[in-house]
């Protein structure tokens, strides 16, 4: 999940520490499971550079792919 750029520090934890609990109930990690989807919970600063690392990878196909959005 993403959250707006600036989020205050500890709202950025609870939501955090929320979505952790709901990553690890067995009915959640089921329907992830179902749609082939594998949850990765762990601290935002994983998920930044996770983020960060994905928009340098595909961000470069897309230009030198002159790949557009209709």
């Amino acid at each position: 999940m993403s959250g707006p750029a600036g989020m205050p520090a500890p709202v950025l934890q609870r939501l955090n520490a929320e979505i952790g609990k709901l990553l690890q109930m067995p009915d959640v990690k089921e329907a992830f499971g179902r749609q082939g989807a594998v949850p990765m919970g762990g601290p935002p600063e994983r998920y930044d550079a996770f983020i960060r690392a994905e928009q340098a990878r595909w961000g470069d196909v897309v230009r030198k792919n002159n790949i557009k959005v209709d």
